[in-house]
């Protein structure tokens, strides 16, 4: 199929591990849809995949991933399931359908693939895990409570979360997406927020009931979280994860983490999202240079932010740091 100028290509090669142009590929794991309505002055409500797709193309991103799946439960009324008496009454937060993607959502995703295919981008969805989605449930405090205290309870929602979300995976899995964005923020700035062995036992069994259709069906999957994720990442690495996205400023050594995890996984981020977001933008070149500085010669980088290009980022910081993206020499669109 013809390729237009699309980076989708250096993306899968930086997947694979096997970048070896000299481009660095700039892989921005997610565009807020607010952010880009706003870049292009439409009314958010009108947003589509479309929208995602001309700014992919126009400012040199390689991918899209406009498609979001993430179990969080709430009562009818729309209250946190947080006691065992909710859990029989609860549906999916926004009125979500419980079995997952629908029909529908399954041929706009399909249409979205064969559009980015003809544009030589890489279409992507985003499948939520279970830790951060549970809590999101019942509230923070109560499910890590819970863990201690009502066990029975955590782990109730625990499995509701991962059967629902293995129902999404199965059917993503079916629409042929190359890759996958899988989220599930399980550490903080003060490490993770629950120890490794509790997280191996409770957790890493969800993941893996997760991810296996999307693992047999051939789907490249990029792992991202906040924090420091080092002492489960080789568990995550074993539920079949081709990549890990964050990598989170000021709190992890890319350096480091490419050192230990180059061999097994393509790596994504680490420019500091907080000075895209407030400043000063006069940092933004020398975070960029940092960051390919401390990843050159490995062939399984994607530059990109340490989180999201969120809604409330104008549009001229977000410009700036493209600035300092072209500069640099990573494979960007020149914007005027």
């Amino acid at each position: 199929m013809t390729r237009r100028r699309g980076k989708g290509d250096l993306l899968r090669q930086a997947l694979r591990r096997e970048n070896t142009t000299g481009l660095v590929p700039y892989g921005e794991m997610h565009f807020d849809q607010g952010f880009v309505t706003k870049f292009y002055g439409r009314a958010s409500n009108t947003f589509s995949y479309r929208d995602e797709l001309e700014l992919a193309l126009q400012v040199g991103r390689g991918l899209i991933k406009p498609f979001w799946y993430g179990s969080i439960f709430t009562t009818p009324d729309g209250d946190q399931v947080d006691t065992p008496a909710k859990v029989e009454t609860m549906i999916v937060r926004g009125g979500l359908a419980m079995e997952g993607v629908t029909a529908a959502e399954t041929a706009e995703i399909r249409q979205a693939i064969a559009d980015c295919q003809e544009a030589g981008v890489v279409a992507m969805a985003q499948l939520g895990g279970t830790l951060c989605y549970a809590w999101r449930t019942t509230g923070f405090e109560t499910l890590m409570t819970a863990l201690y205290s009502e066990r029975e309870f955590a782990e109730l929602i625990l499995e509701r979360t991962v059967e629902r979300q293995r129902r999404c995976a199965e059917a993503l899995a079916d629409c042929g997406l190359e890759a996958i964005m899988f989220s599930d923020d399980i550490s903080g700035n003060g490490g993770m927020f629950i120890s490794p062995a509790l997280f191996r036992e409770l957790i890493i069994p969800g993941y893996r009931r997760i991810l296996e259709p999307l693992v047999q069906a051939g789907v490249q999957i990029v792992f991202h979280s906040d924090g420091i994720i080092t002492p489960v990442l080789d568990d995550i690495i074993a539920c079949g994860i081709a990549a890990y996205q964050s990598i989170e400023y000021g709190l992890n050594d890319l350096r480091a983490i490419i050192a230990q995890y180059g061999d097994r996984l393509s790596l994504w981020g680490n420019v500091n999202c907080d000075v895209v977001h407030a400043g000063p933008l006069e940092e933004l070149p020398r975070l960029v240079e940092e960051c390919l500085a401390a990843a050159a010669g490995f062939p399984g980088f994607v530059i990109g932010t340490d989180n999201s290009i969120f809604e409330d980022i104008p549009v001229e910081h977000f410009l700036a740091y493209h600035r300092a993206l072209a500069a640099a020499g990573v494979a960007v669109e020149p914007l005027a």
